[in-house]
This record gives C-alpha cells, sequence and structure tokens, in this order.
C-alpha cells in the first residue's frame, strides 16, 4: 500500500477523491461573470444551468 498522500501504486485501488469542483465563467474582457464551487468532484452542474449563465453573459 502507498504511504498516506502519496498516488497509488500500480494495481492498487484509487482513493476515494473528494476533491472540489469550480466552474468561472469570463466576459471577453475578462470580468468574472459567473462563478460556482461544487464541494465535490462527484457532484457538477446540469449543462442547461452552465448554457443559461453562457447565454445571460453573451
Amino acid at each position: 500500500m502507498s504511504p498516506a498522500g502519496t498516488f497509488p501504486l500500480a494495481g492498487e485501488p484509487a482513493p476515494d477523491l473528494t476533491l472540489p469542483s469550480a466552474y468561472v465563467l469570463i466576459d471577453r474582457e475578462g470580468i468574472v461573470c459567473w462563478s460556482f464551487m461544487e464541494p465535490s468532484s462527484r457532484n457538477r452542474r446540469e449543462n442547461s444551468e452552465l448554457l443559461e449563465q453562457i447565454r445571460a453573459v453573451a
């Protein structure tokens, strides 16, 4: 087994990672118009919500 905090060795099961995911929408002028942080990479925004935010900036 790999030491704590390192990547698994070949053949070892991957650890249960729940890293945060972030969405950031930046307009053509470089201004952040919308951002959202998911607490876990297992969660994600629906495509419809992302498209709605993009349309609002366009």
